[in-house]
């Protein structure tokens, strides 16, 4: 058969199917009913690049969680920019801004470039704060992580590579840990 995506970016918008995989039986929202609404409701403007980069985290310092387990840890991301961050992605998927993170190891090392990505739940306006649940899953090996928490517009920049310096957050990763610890 032959699949197009006439409505953008369905496996990413919301959130990411990769971290949501009920959304695959989703009856009402598919990629096939995405595309007859947005037929319906005519052709989606463009979204654009933004010219000002400018937001600030605010996270929790520590997370301590087991080998391989997954949580969301809540994390405030604030617009200080002047234009807001566009929550809908245009025909080709891109402009949508996610909130994301980097995970780093001992001496720095990069050991996961892109984790998984959350909506920010709505346009966020030049100075208001929005709560986003960020989905993350520990590393298999114990010890302590460096998770970098940021935002990205999709198919155009991560927030850091255009000067914002990203959330921190220790990640230390324990055997025998039950649950998430904020």
């Amino acid at each position: 058969g032959a699949f197009l995506y006439p409505a953008g970016c369905w496996d990413d918008d919301p959130v990411q199917v990769e971290s949501t995989p009920a959304r695959l039986w989703d009856w009402g929202d598919n990629p096939v009913s995405r595309g007859i609404r947005a037929a319906l409701a005519g052709a989606k403007t463009a979204s654009v690049p933004l010219k000002d980069w400018s937001a600030h985290y605010s996270v929790p310092r520590l997370v301590v969680m087991a080998p391989g387990s997954s949580a969301e840890i809540p994390v405030n991301v604030a617009n200080d920019g002047r234009e807001p961050w566009p929550v809908q992605a245009d025909r080709d998927c891109r402009c949508i801004v996610h909130l994301s993170w980097h995970l780093r190891g001992p001496g720095g090392r990069l050991v996961r470039f892109e984790g998984a990505r959350a909506a920010l739940g709505k346009t966020v306006i030049q100075g208001e704060t929005v709560r986003v649940a960020l989905p993350i899953t520990a590393p298999a090996a114990a010890g302590d992580y460096l998770l970098e928490v940021t935002l990205v517009q999709e198919k155009v920049a991560w927030f850091e590579d255009r000067g914002v310096e990203p959330g921190r957050i220790l990640l230390r990763v324990r055997a025998g840990e039950n649950a998430v610890r904020p």
